[in-house]
């Protein structure tokens, strides 16, 4: 089996994450791959989504690693945007 080009890994990342139970929900992060690596980017309500997104792209195939570069930012209370 070819290994997957970054294109691909990134793409079945974004794929996962965007339809995972437990991280459709949640704002999509950046992904940007280096080699077998991951990055994930972006900002995210709480710890928990951060925790999630990240576990969610550390299993899947290919991904050797991932580096956090996440930024929690708690929604503002009560505010409408």
């Amino acid at each position: 089996a070819r290994a997957a080009s970054s294109g691909d890994l990134a793409a079945a990342v974004r794929q996962e994450l965007a339809n995972s139970p437990r991280t459709w929900h949640l704002p999509q992060p950046g992904v940007t791959v280096d080699g077998d690596r991951v990055a994930l980017t972006g900002t995210v309500p709480h710890d928990e989504a951060r925790h999630l997104l990240l576990r969610t792209a550390g299993a899947i195939a290919g991904v050797r690693a991932v580096d956090d570069r996440l930024t929690v930012e708690p929604p503002a209370e009560g505010g409408h945007p």
